[in-house]
């Protein structure tokens, strides 16, 4: 054998050796995979399960394997079916812990899983929109309710936002936290204080599970079996036929175009509108302070551009100078003498003050201009009239009365289809794959986005209830008529 020979006999014995490497590691890796056992999300360290019920555990496996779950001296087995799925119920337990949850898997006798810090209580699934989903964080009295949110048996979990097309077996994310000043912040406020108020009644873990969207119907959150049995809502199931994923792809693309023109002025409109010197003769007039719904393009969505001349005498001009926008609806820029002054992020600040620099202001006519968004059937200035005005602190000039709009000056903002406000498609995704965790019970803040079928929505509601009373094994609701009054 050559010298040339041999090197290439070493290089293919080499190439040899590694695709055997690699192919074996692929099988070893896939064996693995396909034997390693999971199980949902909803299940962590810090979580709380089900005091006084027959405590539900499940996940996948390899078909046929034995699981066994081990909890508080507690060990229960069962086999992996054809699909891989398992499913166990624990003894029923007292409140108390904490403890550690074991699984095993077939003869191993150490555990493939563990979580630790497992605490017995009560469980209740908080759902609805964004009622339910307003954070501590943004709550009255927010400093001090997070300073003082020390309550480590009061677990929290909130499922990630998601929607899907058919039911799923895991949520996209989340994890069980302890309840502390940093966990509490951005957790549903509604749910915190329900927690709070029981765990010091009845001294005993409390855990949340918060499944909420802002701006979502009360079909999105519930099965097609049941929308399918109403009149009200069995086309609007069926439509769904239609969806696909790549639906849901383009909807977020459009959704990022569609902020993105929100947000930042399109077209260098921000260098040429506000301008003093611009020419707005050609602009349509209208008076303010009126909203979207009584201008005669209700149903516009977009960028509007909105523009007047103040005077301002001199005697008033100095530092002290700010304006007050009364109540825009809706996101907006301010801009005085062509320089930016504000831009609101989110339009949720209970005054609209702002202080204009002396150097800006000029003796005599100066621009207001105000690129504002319009949508949602928003936009435009709130009444009263009389809190829209410039002031030096003792004298007020009115900034009502007529201005100038023009619509149309910067790209169409793309239509959103919203598809987690679809029938199921929330309940696909945040509600199915918990089930059927141990609950206690559920808690609901939810109805404004089905305002406009308020008649309907005392069918829809109990639809709900059955449906999940149904998942979770909880018995059968039976609408009943009430009243209540508010003094």
């Amino acid at each position: 054998m050559t010298k040339h020979q041999h090197s290439l006999f070493l290089k293919s014995q080499t190439t040899l050796i590694f695709r055997l490497t690699v192919m074996v590691a692929f099988f070893l890796a896939a064996a693995t995979s396909f034997a390693q056992v999971a199980l949902p999300k909803v299940f962590s360290d810090h979580m709380v399960l089900q005091r006084n019920t027959h405590i539900p555990v499940w996940g996948k496996g390899k078909p046929g394997t034995q699981i066994t779950v081990v909890l508080a001296n507690n060990k229960t087995s069962a086999f992996a079916g054809k699909d891989g799925k398992w499913m166990i119920h624990l003894p029923q337990l007292k409140a108390g812990g904490p403890y550690r949850l074991e699984i095993f898997e077939g003869n191993n006798t150490n555990p493939v899983i563990t979580f630790d810090d497992v605490l017995i209580g009560d469980i209740y699934l908080a759902s609805g929109q964004s009622n339910m989903e307003w954070q501590v964080q943004q709550a009255m009295n927010a400093e001090e309710e997070i300073s003082n949110a020390q309550f480590p048996n009061i677990r929290m979990f909130k499922v990630e936002h998601n929607k899907t097309i058919s039911p799923q077996d895991d949520i996209k994310g989340g994890q069980w936290q302890r309840c502390d000043s940093t966990s509490v912040k951005d957790f549903s406020a509604i749910s915190y204080y329900f927690a709070r108020e029981l765990h010091k009644e009845f001294d005993i873990p409390i855990g949340i599970l918060q499944s909420t969207w802002g701006g979502t119907p009360v079909e999105a959150w519930t099965g097609s079996e049941m929308l399918l049995s109403s009149n009200i809502t069995r086309s609007k199931v069926q439509n769904n036929d239609t969806i696909t994923p790549q639906h849901f792809v383009k909807d977020s693309l459009d959704l990022i175009r569609f902020w993105e023109i929100v947000y930042n002025p399109q077209n260098q409109s921000d260098q040429i509108y506000p301008n003093p010197d611009f020419d707005d003769s050609q602009w349509t007039e209208i008076q303010m302070p009126q909203t979207l719904k009584n201008m005669d393009f209700s149903s516009y969505e977009g960028m509007v551009w909105l523009r007047k001349k103040v005077n301002i005498p001199k005697a008033m001009k100095g530092p002290n100078l700010t304006i007050n926008l009364g109540h825009p609806e809706l996101n907006y820029t301010l801009y005085f003498n062509g320089k930016e002054i504000c831009k609101t992020i989110w339009n949720a600040e209970p005054e609209h003050i702002y202080s204009i620099p002396d150097s800006l202001i000029e003796a005599g006519s100066n621009n207001l201009t105000v690129r504002m968004a319009f949508l949602w059937g928003g936009g435009g200035f709130n009444p009263p009239a009389k809190e829209m005005y410039i002031t030096n602190g003792e004298k007020k000039i009115s900034i009502t009365g007529t201005w100038k709009y023009q619509k149309d000056l910067e790209p169409e903002i793309p239509f959103i289809n919203n598809y987690h406000q679809y029938p199921s498609f929330l309940h696909n995704a945040m509600i199915a794959p918990v089930v059927p965790y141990g609950l206690k019970g559920f808690i609901w803040y939810q109805g404004e986005n089905n305002v406009d079928e308020a008649y309907d929505y005392r069918t829809l509601f109990p639809i709900l209830i059955n449906d999940w009373r149904i998942r979770w094994q909880q018995g059968i609701y039976h609408l009943c008529t009430f009243s209540w009054q508010i003094t």
